[in-house]
């Protein structure tokens, strides 16, 4: 299944280059079980930033008000698409708050009198090498079934 994995931003190595060129967009590929070439063949990616917003204490900053703004003008690209939001600074500037990585969300707006569904999303953890998070090899584990069991799910059956 095509998948529209969804960045914070590209890192200064990549700024002008397509999302996902970099390292992160290497370790990605590891967790999905492919080369990084295939990946960029299968599935489709996007950063909430359209560039590197620089340097902030304790490494790379990003401007969460800007991240919002970016946000809620690219969540029509997420509509009808199986989404993966990959980390917690994403999920918060597509107004996810609280969240358990590996459940489906689905972010809603208001339109004319009702609310309603625009996309459905699912959170893992950012692939960035300053993210502890995979340094458990269990928990890199888990990350890489779930996105290897969805990345591999026929849409017919959803």
């Amino acid at each position: 299944m095509r998948l529209l994995f969804v960045g914070q931003a590209p890192s200064r190595e990549t700024d002008l280059k397509p999302p996902f060129t970099g390292k992160c967009g290497r370790f990605l590929a590891e967790l999905l079980g492919t080369t990084r070439e295939q990946m960029l063949l299968d599935h489709d990616f996007i950063n909430v930033l359209d560039r590197w917003p620089g340097k902030g204490i304790g490494g790379d900053k990003f401007p969460m008000r800007e991240a919002r703004v970016a946000a809620d003008q690219k969540l029509l690209l997420l509509r009808d698409r199986h989404a993966v939001l990959l980390g917690a600074n994403v999920a918060r500037a597509f107004g996810i708050a609280s969240f358990c990585y590996g459940n489906w969300y689905n972010i809603c707006r208001k339109l004319d009198d009702r609310i309603v569904v625009v996309a459905t999303v699912t959170i893992v953890p950012h692939p960035s090498g300053v993210n502890r998070y995979y340094n458990d090899p269990t928990k890199r584990l888990i990350v890489a079934k779930f996105l290897r069991t969805i990345a591999a799910k026929d849409p017919g059956k959803s």
